[in-house]
C-alpha cells in the first residue's frame, strides 16, 4: 500500500512535468512551425491483490502518460490550401503590376505613339509641300515602330524570366520533397504513433513550405507518414508516397508551362495544379503570351492598313 507521502510525490512530479510542457509552449510561442503541446495525466492504478488478500483500491498516485501536440488534420489542410491560394494570387498580382507598368507607362504608352503618328500625318495632309512636316511624320513612324519592337522585346523578357523563376521554384519544391521523404523515414522507424513531437512539427512545417509552391492533398499513414498527391482531387500524381519521393521537372511551349512528375523512373504529366507560386507564374506566362499575340496582331493590322491607304 502506497503511503500518502508517495502518492503526493507522484502528483508533484506529474504536475511539475505538466508545467514544464506549459513553459515550453510559452517559450516557443513565436517559433515557426511549433505546435502547442499538452500533457495527459492518468492514474497509477493500485497493485493487484494476491490469492489471500484484496487489491488496494486507493491507487498509487498519478503520472504523465503522454505529451500530445494540438494538431488537427482538417485545420492543417485548410491552412495549406489558404496559403497556396494566397501565394498564387500574390505572385500573379505582383507580376501583373509589372506588366501593367510596362504596357502603360505614364505619357509614353503605345496609344500615345499611335496618336502622335496620326497627328503628324494630319500635318502632312494640311501642308503637303512642307518638308519639315514630312520629316516629323517619318520620325514619328520610326518611334512607333521602335515602340512596337520594344514591347515585343520586353514581353519576351517577361516570358524568359518566368521560365527561369519556375525552374528555381521547382528546385525548391524538389528540395522540400526530399526532406519530407527523410522525415517519413524517421517517423517510420519510430513505430506506430511514437514519432517525437519535434519530428512531426518538422513534417508539418515542410508541408506548409511546399504548399506555398504547389497545391496538394495529404493523407497520413497509421505511423504518421505523409502521403502527398498533387492537386485538389486526391487522385493526382504522387509527390511523396511514404519513403518514396518524385522529382518534378517542367516543359514549356509558347503558351503554357507544364509540370512533369517523375515517379520511380516513370514520367507523368502533372495535370491540374491550380494554386501556389508555380501556378501563379504559369498563369502569368500564359497571359503574357496572349498580350504579345494581341500586340502582334495590332502591329500587323496597323501596318497593313497604313500601307493600303
Amino acid at each position: 500500500m502506497a503511503s500518502l507521502f508517495e502518492i503526493g510525490k507522484t502528483g508533484v512530479q506529474a504536475y511539475r512535468q505538466a508545467l514544464s510542457v506549459t513553459g515550453q509552449n510559452i517559450a516557443n510561442i513565436n517559433t515557426e512551425g511549433y505546435n502547442k503541446r499538452r500533457a495527459d495525466v492518468s492514474e497509477v492504478a493500485g497493485v493487484t491483490g494476491g490469492p489471500t488478500n484484496v487489491s488496494d483500491q486507493s491507487g498509487l498516485g498519478v503520472r504523465v502518460s503522454n505529451v500530445r501536440r494540438s494538431f488537427d488534420a482538417y485545420l492543417a489542410d485548410k491552412t495549406r490550401t489558404s496559403q497556396s491560394d494566397f501565394e498564387m494570387l500574390n505572385d500573379f498580382v505582383s507580376k501583373l503590376s509589372d506588366l501593367e507598368n510596362m504596357l502603360l507607362p505614364s505619357g509614353s504608352d503605345l496609344g500615345v505613339f499611335i496618336g502622335r503618328f496620326f497627328d503628324t500625318l494630319q500635318d502632312v495632309a494640311s501642308n503637303p509641300d512642307s518638308i519639315s512636316a514630312r520629316a516629323v511624320s517619318l520620325e514619328a513612324g520610326r518611334a512607333l515602330t521602335s515602340a512596337f519592337n520594344n514591347y515585343d522585346e520586353q514581353l519576351k523578357n517577361f516570358k524568359s524570366n518566368s521560365l527561369r523563376q519556375v525552374d528555381i521554384k521547382i528546385t525548391e519544391a524538389n528540395l522540400y520533397i526530399n526532406q519530407l521523404v527523410e522525415i517519413n523515414k524517421l517517423i517510420a522507424t519510430s513505430g506506430t504513433s511514437d514519432a517525437s513531437n519535434d519530428v512531426l512539427d518538422a513534417r508539418d512545417k515542410l508541408l506548409i513550405d511546399l504548399s506555398k509552391l504547389l497545391n496538394f492533398t495529404v493523407d497520413y499513414a497509421d505511423t504518421g507518414e505523409a502521403i502527398v498527391r498533387l492537386g485538389d482531387s486526391g487522385n493526382g500524381a504522387f509527390l511523396i508516397n511514404r519513403s518514396k519521393g518524385s522529382v518534378i521537372t517542367s516543359a514549356s511551349d509558347d503558351k503554357n508551362i507544364s509540370l512533369i512528375i517523375n515517379e520511380g523512373g516513370g514520367k507523368k504529366t502533372a495535370g491540374i495544379y491550380s494554386s501556389g507560386i508555380i501556378s501563379g507564374i504559369s498563369n502569368f506566362y500564359n497571359l503574357v503570351d496572349s498580350v504579345s499575340s494581341e500586340i502582334s496582331k495590332l502591329a500587323e493590322q496597323f501596318s497593313n492598313d497604313v500601307n493600303e491607304i
